[in-house]
C-alpha cells in the first residue's frame, strides 16, 4: 500500500496532528509506568513523526516506531534519535518481545480500499495478543480494563 503521506503532507501531519500524541503522552505514560507488569518495550503504532515516541523514550521506554510513511519516519529519526523504526504497516509488522503496543488517532484505518477491515483489525488483535505471554497479557488487560472502566 502506498502511503498518504508524501513530503507536504507529511510536513502537514507532523506539524498540525502531532497535539493530540503530545497531549494523551502524560496518561499513556502514567499507565504504563504504573502497570501491574513491568514494561519497557513499546511498540509505539502509526508513529507519524514520533511525539508520543519521543515522550516514551525521554522517561526510559525502549520505543519501536511504527508507520507506513517513509517521509514521516524521516522526521521521527531526526526528532527522536534513539528509537528505532520501522516502515510497515501494522498488519504486515513483527509483533513480538514488546510489553506494551500503544496506538493514538486512528493507525488501523490506513489500509487498501478493498481491504476486509474486520478482518484485519482481528488479525492485528491476534497477532498483538500472540507478542505477550499468556500471564503478561492477562496481567496487561485486567490492568488496563480496571483503569479503563473505574475512571483512573
Amino acid at each position: 500500500m502506498e502511503s498518504l503521506y508524501q513530503c507536504d503532507l507529511a510536513y502537514v501531519q507532523a506539524v498540525a496532528f502531532e497535539t493530540l500524541a503530545r497531549g494523551a503522552a502524560p496518561e499513556i505514560i502514567r499507565r504504563l509506568q504504573t502497570s501491574s507488569t513491568p514494561v519497557r518495550k513499546v511498540m509505539d503504532v502509526g508513529c507519524g513523526a514520533g511525539p508520543l515516541t519521543k515522550a516514551l523514550v525521554e522517561v526510559g521506554f525502549d520505543v519501536t516506531g511504527v508507520d507506513t510513511s517513509a517521509e514521516l519516519l524521516e522526521l521521527a529519526r531526526v526528532n527522536v534519535p534513539t528509537a528505532h523504526f520501522v516502515q510497515s504497516s501494522i498488519c504486515d509488522a513483527e509483533i513480538r518481545d514488546y510489553d506494551a503496543v500503544v496506538a493514538v488517532r486512528e493507525p488501523l484505518t490506513y489500509h487498501a480500499e478493498d481491504a476486509d477491515t474486520d478482518n484485519l483489525i482481528s488479525v492485528f488483535l491476534q497477532r498483538t495478543a500472540r507478542g505477550f505471554t499468556s500471564r503478561r497479557a492477562a496481567h496487561l488487560r485486567r490492568d488496563w480494563t480496571r483503569r479503563t472502566f473505574s475512571g483512573r
